[in-house]
């Protein structure tokens, strides 16, 4: 569990600092069908999403115990999406609940910068699974060496509070790493 602490802590702090180091304009399209290339879009609580200047990667990390795909985006919002399949084995679905040691996990994040008292900007996260039931999947729907593709959806609940979200319709077409 120390673990999984650790590496959702990394993930979030890996989004915060490309969320505060992008500028430029959103081109959402809300448009329906697969994502281009670079790019992940979905709706949060009807609202559209998409990430900016291609923002966004999946992250293929082989490790002894198991591989996992780490697939992030974020945008010149403040907003971020973050996908974590454990023991991942290639295309198909996974669900996103807290059976098992290591469950799969989604996060929704908005932080809201303060340029002018940077101390007081904040961040909320909404954290899925968040109680023992499944909330959600994530479908890979193609990998190749250097690209995955795929669909997800899944409902989360604040990390500091009651209030919770929908999160549909997402898709995402990124480049790949393996670390």
């Amino acid at each position: 569990m120390r673990n999984l602490r650790q590496f959702m802590l990394l993930v979030m702090v890996g989004s915060l600092v490309t969320l505060t180091s992008c500028s430029g304009d959103d081109d959402s399209s809300g448009s329906g069908g697969a994502a281009a290339s670079g790019t992940m879009t979905a709706k949060i609580d009807g609202a559209n999403y998409s990430n900016t200047n291609n923002i966004g990667q999946a992250t293929l990390a082989q490790l002894p115990q198991g591989d996992n795909l780490i697939v992030q985006s974020s945008n010149s919002d403040g907003q971020s999406i973050n996908l974590v399949i454990w023991n991942y084995n290639g295309p198909g679905t996974y669900d996103i609940d807290s059976s098992g040691t290591n469950p799969n996990t989604a996060i929704y994040t908005e932080t809201d910068v303060d340029i002018n008292n940077p101390q007081n900007s904040t961040t909320e996260a909404w954290q899925a699974p968040y109680q023992n039931s499944e909330l959600g999947t994530i479908t890979i729907t193609e990998e190749t060496d250097t690209n995955v593709k795929g669909e997800f959806s899944f409902k989360a609940k604040l990390s500091t509070g009651n209030s919770v979200i929908n999160v549909t319709e997402g898709q995402f077409n990124l480049s790949k790493q393996t670390t």
